[in-house]
């Protein structure tokens, strides 16, 4: 069965395509969606890890706009953090690539403004964040201080991240 429009995911800053699987991928499918997620170029498994610190938000952008164009209808696009931004500036340069956008605490596309992430992450997490940014080893303790969880991420969850998550191009975020 399927249920109107596509829905493609987006992910956020230092994440990937699976960071949806858990819930929310298998949720709408079995609602009867034709359901799709990408890992932006350089992330998780998909090609350009060598050249992701050289990648802009305009190159995940160009990702977006590449997968959404190969699929059967016009998508409702989910995006999360970055993955808000690079949604926002693909429906706008794009104006009939997606059915509808849903954008999940987006990030503006704009830039980070870091000094303002900073007032509202948790204590602990700042650490975590910049040495996950810097060179990609967290333990699954550190992994639970991200911003990205609350503190009752599981042990199991928490070292999954751990081992998923990693660095960003600070040109995408800028």
């Amino acid at each position: 069965r399927h249920r109107g429009h596509p829905i493609l995911f987006v992910h956020g800053i230092c994440h990937g395509a699976w960071c949806w699987q858990p819930n929310f991928a298998p949720y709408l499918a079995d609602l009867g969606y034709d359901v799709h997620s990408l890992s932006l170029r350089g992330h998780a498994d998909s090609a350009g890890r060598e050249a992701l610190h050289r990648s802009r938000l305009l190159d995940y952008v160009d990702d977006v706009v590449d997968v959404a164009n190969s699929l059967s209808a016009k998508p409702i696009i989910i995006g999360h953090s970055m993955g808000g931004a690079v949604t926002q500036v693909a429906v706008l340069n794009h104006r009939e690539l997606a059915h509808a956008a849903v954008l999940l605490t987006p990030m503006v596309p704009g830039g980070l403004k870091v000094r303002e992430v900073l007032r509202t992450v948790k204590r602990g997490s700042v650490r975590s964040f910049l040495r996950l940014l810097r060179d990609r080893t967290l333990t699954p303790e550190q992994a639970n201080r991200l911003p990205f969880f609350d503190n009752r991420l599981d042990a199991d969850s928490a070292a999954l991240a751990a081992d998923r998550l990693h660095t960003e191009s600070w040109r995408a975020l800028a």
